[in-house]
């Protein structure tokens, strides 16, 4: 819904936030709605609604190639885009969502323990289950800038979902969630200026290798397969050590041509992995970003407009 919003406001020239906040809070009713009057699971209407929404907006971004938008901005948030009206909305609009929240907090909470107990004593669930659903959606138009389309279901979710897990009441869930939200916030902040601070170390001075293809495939083993043999510490850091010191050694101590250093290169750092006991299945790349990195990073730098210079050097 809140791509389908971004487009209809770049469509008709309105606020992003306006636009975004009043297609989530249509399709959010239109969600409630369904639940009453069809016999389909909320998981299978959810799903429908959300990628109906989303086809619409993929057709309707079709039509606008006069219009020149930032994707990545939009797909993963701008913070260097906001401005200080940006933050007045987000203060203000923050701060009277957490207000109405407070009011609402204990039919919302009866109606989410007990709906039809709640429908008995007159609380009238619908109605507060409606206004929390608005709530969701000016949430999600006043956070998309920062945040971005994609990020924004997962900030959403996660965070909530974990505090579940160790939330003996639905007090303690909601401040875990909130300090995990942080948490959340504050790691993937520091992730990119470490990345970017070790990509300037790497590629733009002479002080050594910070930053390698292969540790995104690290990430994955270390977040996605944590239990994996392969992805324990000591495999991570002595397995992208062993490689990327044989690449090395190689690059400058053993004068073949490139065609025989890289498979000997990576024969002799995946052995000595697996002799040590540190295998690491990223690492075993290493030596060929080291070696061919270098090279053609030379025959740039001595003849940049030969392009069959790279070819020929790169074979010799």
């Amino acid at each position: 819904s809140a791509l389908l919003g971004v487009t209809m406001a770049l469509f008709f020239e309105i606020n992003i936030a306006f636009s975004v906040f009043i297609i989530s809070a249509i399709l959010a009713i239109l969600l409630l709605q369904l639940q009453k009057k069809t016999k389909l699971p909320n998981d299978a209407l959810l799903g429908l609604l959300a990628h109906a929404s989303l086809a619409v907006g993929l057709v309707v971004i079709g039509f606008l190639t006069s219009i020149r938008f930032d994707v990545m901005g939009l797909l993963f948030g701008d913070i260097l885009a906001v401005n200080q009206n940006d933050l007045l909305v987000i203060w203000l609009g923050g701060g009277l969502i957490l207000i109405i929240l407070k009011l609402i907090w204990k039919p919302l909470f009866a109606s989410t323990v007990n709906y039809e107990l709640s429908e008995a004593e007159g609380m009238k669930p619908d109605k507060f289950n409606a206004i929390f659903t608005i709530l969701t959606a000016a949430l999600i138009a006043i956070s998309i800038k920062i945040v971005g389309l994609l990020l924004i279901t997962g900030m959403l979710i996660i965070p909530a979902a974990t505090a579940r897990n160790i939330s003996n009441n639905p007090k303690q869930m909601v401040i875990f969630s909130v300090i995990f939200g942080l948490i959340s916030v504050l790691a993937g902040l520091f992730s990119i200026i470490t990345i970017g601070i070790l990509t300037g170390l790497t590629y733009k001075t002479e002080l050594g290798i910070f930053l390698l293809a292969s540790f995104g495939s690290s990430m994955v083993l270390l977040y996605g397969y944590p239990e994996s043999p392969f992805a324990q510490p000591k495999n991570v850091f002595f397995g992208h050590f062993t490689t990327t010191l044989v690449g090395l050694f190689f690059l400058y101590l053993i004068p073949l041509p490139i065609f025989l250093t890289i498979p000997l290169a990576v024969g002799l750092g995946v052995g000595l992995m697996i002799l040590f006991n540190v295998t690491h299945p990223p690492a075993g790349g290493n030596p060929i970003i080291v070696i061919i990195g270098s090279v053609l990073s030379l025959i740039h730098i001595s003849e940049p407009t030969r392009p069959e210079r790279i070819w020929y050097g790169g074979l010799c």
